[in-house]
Order: structure tokens, then C-alpha cells, then sequence
């Protein structure tokens, strides 16, 4: 190899390195964050009997929960409470605090 051939050869390498850099800044700026958390105690504080929940449904949820993140969280949980079917308590409780 001469040292043209090294010199091309190196020069290649800085390209695939800052192309790879570029590849996995653009990567990284579609990379989701979660925006909120949500827990079965949640439900539990407006009325909703958790204990049965499994926790794919509150994956779902979570996932919804993320899509609806303009919304007021609590009319949102209600919602999403009601569209999976959640079981209410049949004793409606005071709400904790």
C-alpha cells in the first residue's frame, strides 16, 4: 500500500466515523422520553379497583397516557380508566391526599 492508499484509507475512516456520529445524532433526536408516570395507586385515588390489573394493561395505558400528554392528566386517567374497561370500587371512597 502506498501512501496515497494510507492516506485515502484514513481519510475514509474519518468519514464513516463523523457519518456514524451524524447517523446517530439524528437517531437521537427521534429517541422518545416518557413524559409522566403512572401507578396502579393512581387509578386507586379516583375510585378505580386495581387489584386485578395486569401489568400489560397498564403498559397500554402508559403508552395512551404518553399520546394524550396535552390533556389535563386526570380527565385523562378517567378516560383511559373507562376505554380499558377498569373495575370501579364498589364503595366509592374519599379521595386520599
Amino acid at each position: 500500500m502506498n501512501t496515497n492508499q494510507t492516506v485515502t484509507k484514513q481519510n475514509n475512516s474519518k468519514y464513516m466515523t463523523t457519518k456514524r456520529k451524524q447517523q446517530l445524532k439524528a437517531k437521537r433526536l427521534k429517541q422518545p422520553f416518557p413524559v409522566s408516570s403512572i401507578c396502579r395507586d393512581d387509578f386507586e385515588i379516583i375510585g378505580y379497583d386495581m387489584a386485578k390489573v395486569d401489568d400489560g394493561t397498564m403498559y397500554q395505558i402508559a403508552s395512551k397516557m404518553g399520546d394524550h400528554c396535552e390533556n389535563d392528566f386526570g380527565a385523562t386517567l378517567e378516560s383511559l380508566a373507562e376505554e380499558f374497561d377498569l373495575p370501579k370500587h364498589k364503595k366509592q371512597t374519599e379521595p386520599r391526599e
